[in-house]
């Protein structure tokens, strides 16, 4: 497939995928949806989206602007999503990767019906990058933390996709996890950073934890679960 063939854009995810505060001080504790990384919209914006567009302008389904945020802590939700902001990036910023299908997979079916556009002969690009949210409540679930689980997850999830799409016409991206503590080090010396994350550390509880000590046996067993993972997407 070449990037001129692409008619829509789609992409499943957590607060990455939304990007939360991807605007820093500048957006608050917004979400900046047309930066998003995959399927952000915003001119100018480094996103694959934009790419793609370069070769077919009138691409669709990319996410744009900045909206309130959606917080999700597993399955429950304290918001929607919106359509036009959205458009096709079912993300949730919290979500773990157990609830990907409660929303995100309704919603894309739902906004490909209303945007009018044909599921059938339409070739779509659908980037699923989830679990990072997993990785920042492994070190205080130890008891109840399977190993197996996100590969299970992983199957139902891309067993959903197949069912509810068209896979003929659908190039799937399943994206790696990369070691999340490592936000701490890239952030530590900024000032801004800091006090968010004293004042919401539940953002990644594992990364942030108030003790120094404790904070690097935490980041440490993150990093072992991310490879982990990334064996399981394998």
């Amino acid at each position: 497939m070449k990037p001129s063939q692409v008619d829509v854009v789609l992409a499943l995810g957590d607060s990455i995928t939304a990007a939360f505060g991807a605007k820093g001080r500048h957006g608050g504790f917004h979400e900046a949806r047309g930066l998003s990384w995959t399927i952000g919209g915003d001119e100018g914006a480094t996103t694959l989206q934009n790419f793609i567009k370069q070769h077919k302008p009138n691409l669709t389904g990319y996410s744009l602007g900045s909206r309130e945020t959606s917080l999700c802590w597993g399955p429950v939700c304290r918001d929607v999503h919106r359509q036009r902001h959205d458009q096709l990036n079912g993300a949730l910023s919290g979500l773990m990767i157990r609830n990907v299908w409660y929303d995100q997979l309704d919603h894309l079916e739902d906004q490909l019906i209303t945007m009018g556009i044909d599921a059938e002969s339409s070739w779509k690009v659908l980037t699923l990058f989830v679990g990072a949210n997993d990785l920042c409540v492994v070190c205080r679930m130890k008891k109840r933390f399977n190993r197996s689980e996100y590969g299970e997850s992983r199957r139902r999830i891309l067993g959903e996709i197949r069912l509810r799409f068209p896979c003929t016409m659908l190039t799937l991206n399943v994206v790696e996890l990369f070691n999340v503590s490592a936000i701490y080090r890239a952030t530590e010396d900024q000032a801004y950073c800091k006090d968010v994350n004293r004042l919401i550390f539940m953002e990644c509880d594992c990364a942030f934890k108030c003790s120094e000590a404790a904070s690097q046996s935490f980041r440490d067993e993150m990093d072992a679960a991310a490879q982990d993972n990334n064996k399981q997407i394998q």
